[in-house]
């Protein structure tokens, strides 16, 4: 599958229930947003982890940590699902060989950054840009 920038942006923007989305989409996508799990530092959702905002950098380092992506960490289960929170940090990270991702929205704040690179950066370095990019936006 390929995608750019814009296509994920998009995306991104659907999940906050921006633009128009047939209505059967846009329930999947708020689907994916229900948590399931409390694991260390974060809820797991269908797709998406999620942390309460605000959430301080220290948590989402913690929560992205390659061991705990790797590894896995003790987890919770949440019953019934927790409903979608709107004041919450939502992300993803992801990687091949040599390319990398990290995607976060925040639906309370209509904010969404995606980072696409051509090379391989460890999660610590993307999750602090993007970081960094959402305090500075919030100014």
């Amino acid at each position: 599958m390929k995608s750019s920038s814009g296509d994920l942006i998009r995306y991104l923007n659907a999940n906050m229930g921006l633009g128009k989305v047939d209505p059967s989409w846009q329930q999947a996508l708020n689907d994916s947003h229900k948590g399931y799990y409390h694991a260390s530092e974060f809820t797991q959702n269908m797709m998406w982890e999620s942390y309460p905002y605000p959430v301080t950098l220290e948590k989402l380092l913690a929560g992205n940590d390659g061991k705990v992506i790797l590894n896995g960490v003790p987890a919770k289960a949440i019953t019934p699902p927790q409903p979608p929170v709107q004041q919450a940090w939502y992300n993803k990270t992801g990687s091949t060989n040599g390319f990398s991702t990290y995607a976060v929205f925040i639906p309370a704040q209509k904010i969404a950054v995606v980072m696409l690179a051509n090379k391989s950066f460890p999660n610590e370095q993307r999750v602090t840009a993007v970081y960094n990019i959402v305090q500075t936006l919030k100014k």
